[in-house]
């Protein structure tokens, strides 16, 4: 979905004509949007999280609105200063730049890494579980402290910003 939306930006800039644009952004940029959006947030965020999974989607969520708060005075900056074929190159080459990182901080099931739901680890002990994942060793729940210091929530959080921001 990013590599779409980034080569719509791209093609974008090159645009002729108005319905050229239209089919880019109207097609291109949806269907990418599209694939890369909340379906495939909620997919990650359901198979990372049992307990408090909808903290944890709420959170999630918020990428895109913080993406479309960064990125709209960026945007107004970038139109005012260099136009409009410049400024969607621009969020093109910032989505290119976001696929890696995401490539390297996402995981699609945290079987992946060795880990069960929640993060915990396979074969943890009760004080590994709460000082490393935010899950509370007794009663095996996440905790609101333990949610926004669990790195992999934040890092979902900002590519979804990122990609939103560019879109």
């Amino acid at each position: 979905g990013a590599v779409i939306n980034a080569s719509c930006l791209a093609l974008m800039s090159l645009a002729t004509e108005l319905w050229q644009l239209g089919i880019l952004f109207g097609g291109g940029i949806a269907i990418g949007t599209a694939m890369l959006g909340p379906l495939a947030s909620t997919t990650v965020v359901t198979r990372w999280f049992d307990q408090q999974r909808g903290r944890a989607q709420g959170l999630v969520n918020m990428g895109g609105p913080a993406g479309g708060l960064l990125g709209a005075p960026l945007g107004g900056y970038l139109l005012q200063t260099y136009g409009w074929r410049s400024t969607v190159l621009v969020f093109s080459a910032t989505t290119l730049i976001v696929i890696p990182a995401i490539w390297l901080v996402i995981r699609n099931r945290p079987e992946d890494l060795g880990q069960a739901p929640d993060g915990i680890a396979r074969d943890p002990t009760p004080q590994d579980v709460s000082a490393t994942t935010g899950v509370d060793a007794e009663s095996g729940e996440w905790t609101t402290v333990g949610m926004f210091r669990f790195p992999g929530l934040w890092l979902l959080g900002l590519a979804i910003a990122a990609i939103a921001s560019t879109g």
